[in-house]
């Protein structure tokens, strides 16, 4: 945790992210119990001395972190670099550019990421690649995966996310423009593959309504 309180969700690592998602979810603790352990982690003090503050600084700290109420990322952001830590990466969502290794990596997490806390670090790694090195070369990733992790805001990590799906979206469009129109120029007499096309494009189109990620 850092030494300073968390004053936006831009102060809020993904790490912290989710152990405030912990706090806000754990069934065990009744709402004050919730309210007090929020208040103490977003402030960076220990919950008892929050439990022994006056009604009057308490309302105000509840006041301060209102900000909480709102989870509103820019949709619109778009990356080519970023420093984490005082270290140089690029960020690079596009698909075309993806090397083997990247693609199978990719390939392995995606699928999984309806528990994306388990794997968003190793999903923006993926993308976010130390400035001079190609995937996985020359470099530990395992360190890098860890260093976003405690180090990227939840808002930036949702932006650079978005702005991938963004990315892959109108790709896939332009793969079902494409397909579509092979099927119209190229197979008009072959049943079989304008079957094969068609099943492609279904799929395709499925994805890019699904939304992929949300």
């Amino acid at each position: 945790m850092k030494n300073k309180p968390m004053k936006s969700w831009r102060d809020v690592s993904i790490n912290e992210f989710y152990e405030i998602k912990d706090i806000s979810e754990d069934e065990t603790l009744t709402e004050y119990d919730k309210t007090v352990s929020l208040t103490a982690y977003v402030n960076q003090m220990d919950e008892q001395d929050v439990w022994n503050l006056p009604i009057t600084k308490f309302k105000q700290l509840q006041k301060e972190r209102e900000w909480m109420q709102e989870f509103k990322f820019d949709t619109k952001k778009s990356f080519k670099k970023i420093t984490i830590n005082n270290n140089k990466y690029v960020v690079d969502v596009n698909l075309q550019h993806f090397n083997v290794a990247q693609y199978i990596d990719f390939q392995t997490y995606w699928p999984m990421r309806d528990n994306m806390r388990d794997i968003i670090g190793n999903i923006l790694a993926i993308f976010i690649i130390p400035k001079g090195h190609s995937y996985n070369e020359g470099y530990d990733i395992a360190e890098v995966i860890d260093d976003i992790k405690s180090s990227i805001d939840i808002m930036t990590a949702n932006e650079i996310l978005f702005f991938f799906l963004s990315s892959y979206q109108t790709l896939m469009k332009v793969s079902v423009s494409y397909l579509k129109w092979m099927t119209k120029r190229k197979f008009k007499k072959d049943k079989l593959k304008t079957k094969q096309l068609e099943e492609q494009i279904q799929n395709l189109e499925k994805l890019i309504s699904d939304g992929l990620l949300w």
